[in-house]
């Protein structure tokens, strides 16, 4: 992706690829701070925030005391902003749909979601540039038929910067939120579109006053223990959220106890908890009164760890 897009100024992005010998020394061409990532990977496993030489020095030793296959990395600009998802369905070329998310901001140094807002909370305008510009992108990179799962962080500067575009339907709830939050089908839209048909029948838009607001749960506190692995036993008081008629649904995503291996990616979401409302800023704020009146809390091999709520 970065290759294709590297020759269009609208798209600029710094970024290097570099094996883990020279790490060190690509880092210093390239200046702090970068985010690295593996080449191939999955769910922002070893995506870190680097700052400083000591901080790409613990990265590295990490990395040889692990598992891991990876041997090339990719050093990209980091960039502040506002972290969207753009939900696009493709036909012929033609833009079918365009759906515009929320990201909240995530535990540096660690990149695993922390929380989602469906509709995005930003206004139309922005939205529709938003999406316009995820269009683009999947035509200059030649899609031209299928449901994509775009990442892409709105700049300080009005400008926007892609993360990363999945050729794919947005995983786990993305699917589903969509049918709720604007009567949309991406599964059978991609479904129709994998037989040749026009998946327009599903993709009838309409808003019906109901937006989502999700907060990840997982051992975010848990990374400053100086242990290995921090080991999650429950969810202590998840019942309390199952119960409060302000919460749509408490979930658990993984059996627990679960075994966190903070170096991977710092944080493991072991569940979730969604409140709904009619608008993004009214469930925006009803999901921060929910956790602000008891914050979740989990048992584990380092004590009891309260979640970091300061992400919303």
């Amino acid at each position: 992706m970065r290759n294709v897009l590297k020759q269009k100024q609208d798209h600029s992005f710094r970024y290097i690829i570099s094996n883990i010998q020279d790490l060190k020394e690509q880092s210093l061409k390239f200046g702090f701070p970068f985010i690295i990532k593996p080449r191939k990977g999955i769910r922002s496993e070893w995506v870190r925030y680097i700052g400083s030489s000591d901080e790409l020095n613990g990265y590295i030793n990490s990395l040889k005391s692990s598992k891991i296959k990876a041997q090339d990395f990719l050093l990209e600009e980091f960039i502040q902003g506002h972290e969207v998802d753009v939900d696009i369905v493709l036909h012929n070329g033609d833009l079918m749909y365009a759906g515009v998310s929320d990201n909240f901001p995530t535990y540096k140094p660690f990149a695993l979601e922390t929380g989602h807002l469906m509709p995005s909370i930003l206004n139309s305008h922005l939205t529709n540039m938003i999406s316009d510009y995820a269009y683009k992108v999947a035509l200059e990179l030649g899609y031209r038929n299928g449901v994509l799962h775009i990442e892409a962080i709105l700049k300080e500067n009005g400008e926007v910067a892609l993360i990363e575009v999945n050729g794919r339907v947005g995983g786990m709830y993305i699917p589903q939120w969509h049918k709720e939050v604007w009567k949309v089908d991406l599964i059978k839209s991609e479904l129709a579109i994998a037989k040749g048909k026009n998946p327009k029948q599903f993709l009838h838009k309409k808003y019906d006053n109901k937006a989502l607001a999700q907060l990840c749960i997982n051992g975010s506190n848990g990374s400053k223990y100086n242990i290995k692995n921090l080991e999650i036993f429950d969810w202590s008081n998840f019942t309390d959220f199952n119960n409060n008629k302000m919460v749509l649904q408490a979930n658990k995503w993984v059996a627990l106890p679960y075994d966190n291996h903070i170096g991977i990616n710092g944080l493991t979401n072991i569940g979730e908890i969604v409140v709904t409302d009619k608008t993004p800023f009214l469930a925006f704020q009803k999901l921060h009164s929910v956790v602000k009146q008891a914050e979740p809390i989990l048992s584990t091999n380092a004590g009891f760890i309260k979640q970091d709520t300061n992400k919303i």
